[in-house]
C-alpha cells in the first residue's frame, strides 16, 4: 500500500502544511488499519462513482459569482445549479449565460493552478492508488472537470485504502471552489469485498 507515499505527494502538492498531512498521520498513529483484507470477513463496501458526464456539472475557481449573477442561489458547499438548456429554473445558471459572461468572472488562479497540479498527479499515479480506478480530468477555460471510482469501506476505522486520502485532497483542493451542479445520476453502491473487486481496485486481498 502507498498510503504514506500518497499522504506526502499530496500533501505536497497542496502545500497543506501542518493541519492537513499531521491530522492523517495522527489518525494513522492512533489505530492500526487492515491493508491486506481478509475476504472471509465479508467486509462491506462502497463502490462510488463521482463524476462522470459533462451534465453532472463541473468546478470554478471564481471570486465574484454572486456579483455577476446576483440571482443564482449558492447553496451550502458552495453549489450552484448548472443547466445545459435555456429552460432554467430561479436561481439557476444558463450554459449561455455563463459563457456571454465569463469575462466578468474572476478566477484565483493560484488555487487553479494547485488544483491542476494535484490532479495531475493522482492522474499520473493512479494506478498504484488502492481503492482508485479510471480517473481522469480535464481543465478548460477555468472549468474542472474529473471523475474516478473507488472503494469506501463501511468499517472505516478498520479498513483503509488511498482512495480516502486521493479524496480528502481533492476536496481540499476544491474547498473554496463553485461547483455547478447539472442533473445526472449516480451508480454508488453497497456490496462485500470479493477478488474481483480486489483486482479492480488494486487491493491486496486473501483468504485465511
Amino acid at each position: 500500500m502507498k498510503t504514506k507515499v500518497l499522504g506526502f505527494v499530496l500533501c505536497s502538492v497542496l502545500l497543506l502544511g501542518v493541519a492537513g498531512c499531521n491530522k492523517e498521520n495522527a489518525g494513522n498513529d492512533s489505530k492500526e488499519e487492515e491493508t491486506t483484507f481478509n475476504l472471509n470477513d465479508n467486509i462491506e463496501v462502497y463502490v462510488v462513482t463521482l463524476g462522470g458526464p459533462d451534465a453532472c456539472g463541473f468546478s470554478m475557481f471564481t471570486t465574484n459569482l454572486s456579483d455577476v449573477f446576483p440571482e443564482a442561489e449558492i447553496k451550502d458547499g458552495n453549489r450552484v445549479s448548472y443547466w445545459e438548456g435555456s429552460d432554467t429554473v430561479p436561481g439557476e445558471i444558463a450554459e449561455a449565460d455563463l459563457a456571454n459572461n465569463i469575462s466578468n468572472l474572476v478566477f484565483d488562479t493560484e488555487k487553479e493552478e494547485n488544483a491542476k497540479n494535484l490532479l495531475e498527479t493522482i492522474q499520473r499515479e493512479s494506478n498504484s492508488y488502492s481503492g482508485v480506478r479510471e480517473f481522469s480530468y480535464s481543465y478548460d477555460n477555468h472549468r474542472f472537470r474529473y471523475d474516478y471510482q473507488y472503494i469506501r469501506f463501511k468499517d472505516s476505522n478498520k479498513y483503509h485504502a488511498d482512495s480516502v486520502s486521493v479524496g480528502q485532497s481533492i476536496e481540499d483542493a476544491f474547498a473554496d471552489a463553485i461547483e455547478f451542479q447539472g442533473p445526472c445520476g449516480s451508480g454508488d453502491y453497497t456490496t462485500i469485498l470479493t477478488e474481483e473487486l480486489c483486482d479492480e481496485y488494486n487491493l491486496s486481498c486473501e483468504r485465511r
